[in-house]
């Protein structure tokens, strides 16, 4: 082989090796961006406290199975993000650079109406795209949560149906079932938007859940926010990305957050089972999250009205099994 030859191997060969190189920068800074925005996510969807608990979840293999669903999401979300953020980003950049060019008179004019209308016909699609990845996002987190909200829902119900077994301390089933609602409605509540009136008959009669609401005014939490939040009524007229994502004080939004995700919570089932002597209760729970996303909330959720909140809707089950806890003696300590 002669020497032209080896030096066109050669150039072949570095071309080929910068190539790959290249391509696998290229993916690792994908898999990098999609990593971090699947982070932000969970950092801004999740509060503090969702995390011991999904650990815990974790570590139980039942809730494992039903969190693969909600962590898929999360990744598919994650990606989307990215790509709309990566597509966005080399579109401006292109946009830029035929600007630039045209100061010093190298682009025809024909050229710049192509970019133009290129323009014009991508960012209608990129507004879609990022309405309906905020909106994806809030379901993903509401999905997440609520995983979380059975297995605590799960817990509350194992401790107290024995209670409820013998009668003690006035406790019966109907107690149990709204101490396990409060207990999930606790979970979600960070995912419902605050921004819109909620209010329903059965969180009126609720003595956990007013029990709660007393903790957080006693923590500063203010409650006049439910009536200065009153908006006109109708499914349209309850989209506003703003709202959606709740940009009112934290005091003036954790007791209307709490009231809304209460009335959005139900206890779907409580059964118990005998597995090998051991007695275990599965506690099923829903929860119908509102769409807040203008242009694409009809896309996730069915018209639909909770409490006094009218909106698009999506419902969300769970469910989790564990062991009931021993029947406790049927005399109080008090006695």
């Amino acid at each position: 082989m002669s020497g032209a030859q080896q030096n066109k191997a050669s150039r072949r060969e570095g071309t080929s090796r910068g190539r790959v190189t290249a391509t696998f920068v290229m993916c690792l800074g994908h898999l990098v961006g999609v990593m971090t925005s699947a982070a932000l996510i969970l950092l801004m969807g999740l509060p503090e406290r969702s995390f011991g608990l999904a650990w815990s979840a974790v570590q139980d293999g039942f809730m494992l199975g039903q969190m693969r669903v909600d962590l898929f999401t999360l990744s598919a979300l994650s990606a989307l993000i990215w790509g709309v953020i990566w597509a966005g980003g080399r579109q401006m950049m292109k946009v830029e650079r035929t600007r630039k060019a045209v100061k010093v008179h190298k682009v025809p004019a024909a050229a710049r109406g192509a970019v133009m209308t290129e323009t014009l016909i991508v960012i209608p699609v990129y507004i879609l795209v990022m309405l309906g990845s905020m909106q994806l996002s809030q379901n993903m987190i509401a999905g997440l949560l609520t995983t979380l909200a059975a297995f605590e829902a799960g817990r509350t119900s194992a401790v107290w149906l024995p209670e409820a077994n013998v009668s003690r301390n006035g406790v019966n089933n109907d107690v149990v079932q709204d101490k396990v609602r409060v207990a999930a409605a606790s979970v979600v509540a960070p995912v419902t938007p605050a921004g819109f009136a909620a209010s329903c008959n059965d969180a009126s009669s609720s003595e956990s859940l007013e029990k709660l609401i007393n903790g957080l005014k006693a923590a500063g939490h203010r409650d006049e926010a439910v009536s200065l939040l009153a908006i006109s009524q109708g499914y349209d007229r309850n989209l506003n990305v703003a709202r959606g994502f709740d940009v009112l004080p934290a005091f003036f939004r954790g007791i209307p957050k709490l009231t809304a995700a209460y009335c959005g919570t139900s206890v779907d089932s409580m059964s118990v089972s005998s597995e090998g002597g051991v007695q275990m209760v599965t506690t099923t729970i829903s929860y119908r999250h509102m769409a807040t996303m203008p242009v694409v909330a009809h896309i996730f959720g069915d018209p639909d009205t909770v409490g006094d909140r009218a909106g698009y809707f999506s419902t969300i089950t769970r469910s989790y099994k564990m062991p009931v806890q021993m029947n406790p003696n049927p005399r109080s300590p008090l006695d």
